[in-house]
């Protein structure tokens, strides 16, 4: 028979990392190559403990949780408001990422209960082509809920018996599907750059983490804060040189939402950076930086200027740069 829902529950004793892996083969099987792991299940159903004994018990194994990012980024407990929460997924994708391209295991263990964001991690895994599991923890709701009470007794995080029979009916275990990369439209050829030498010779430089820098004061969505940047002095002594000569063009190329067109253009009035045109994401467009820049310089760039060098920090968007023939330079580690 279910038990009351108003009922007290009295903390009761759960197995430690060492007793879960003597009950489970995956905690005693070798690992062989690098892999994603994803945990889903409800508040204490046992996902951290299984994290914990995996990485205890395998070398190159690394567990990355938001609860510890929100913990470190912004003092917090709990879902947090949306732009902290964006910055948290950046900083947990981004330390998942570097991992992966190193070689470790990472173990994802949060609830990963909506299907959308636990496919985000399978389309990582996928396009770092690495294996991708799922461990999924189909533990009564009851048991969920003695775990949690005994969590905070012993000073940990409890979410209480109310928010945990919430998160189980909204998301029962009937209703978990497989989790699955997204299906990958056919991506076009790279079309590589042809450079005219009869257009004006142009100079692309990226701004956030290359001209611009984020050094605590504002999270990398805050867009009304983009005026408390620390400015690059000598990439910015470097436009400004370029601008000395009337043949070459500079051309900024910027990840940044346009919504904050103004604010960026001002911020770069004040540190008297000198360029010749700014191109923009457009307002909304949530796609990688690498493709709306790629679209930025099919539109303006591409059949108009003779480029003679990119500068750019982040990764995919060097990457994309070199793909197509640009010289680029990369100014600071960018693997996020």
């Amino acid at each position: 028979m279910a038990r009351s829902g108003s009922r007290s529950h009295r903390p009761r004793k759960s197995n430690s990392s060492s007793d879960w892996c003597k009950k489970h083969d995956s905690c005693n099987v070798t690992r062989v190559s690098n892999k994603l792991i994803l945990t889903r299940g409800w508040p204490g159903s046992g996902k951290s403990t299984y994290a914990e004994a995996y990485v205890a018990n395998h070398s190159g194994s690394f567990r990355v949780n938001r609860d510890d990012l929100r913990k470190s980024l912004f003092n917090g407990e709990g879902v947090l408001k949306r732009d902290d929460e964006e910055v948290v997924t950046a900083v947990q994708q981004a330390q998942a990422i570097a991992l992966l391209k190193a070689g470790q295991t990472v173990v994802i263990d949060d609830t990963n209960l909506r299907l959308a964001f636990a496919r985000d991690w399978a389309d990582i895994a996928a396009d770092l082509n690495v294996e991708f599991e799922v461990v999924d923890f189909r533990i009564d709701v009851e048991e969920c809920i003695l775990r949690d009470a005994e969590r905070k007794a012993n000073g940990g995080r409890g979410l209480g018996e109310a928010v945990i029979r919430k998160i189980a009916k909204r998301n029962p275990t009937r209703g978990w599907q497989p989790v699955t990369p997204r299906p990958r439209k056919a991506r076009p050829a790279i079309e590589p750059y042809v450079p005219n030498l009869r257009k004006p010779r142009a100079w692309l430089f990226d701004i956030d983490g290359t001209l611009a820098h984020m050094d605590g004061g504002r999270g990398p969505f805050d867009w009304a804060k983009v005026g408390q940047d620390r400015l690059d002095e000598p990439l910015s002594d470097l436009a400004n040189l370029i601008m000395e000569n009337d043949r070459d063009f500079v051309i900024l190329m910027s990840g940044r939402d346009s919504v904050c067109r103004s604010e960026t253009r001002q911020w770069l009035s004040d540190n008297h950076v000198q360029y010749d045109h700014l191109f923009m994401r457009p307002e909304g467009d949530g796609r990688k930086d690498s493709i709306v820049k790629a679209e930025l310089f099919d539109k303006h760039i591409r059949h108009d200027y003779y480029v003679q060098a990119v500068f750019d920090d982040r990764d995919q968007v060097v990457e994309m740069w070199r793909s197509i023939g640009l010289p680029c330079y990369q100014v600071a580690p960018g693997a996020f």
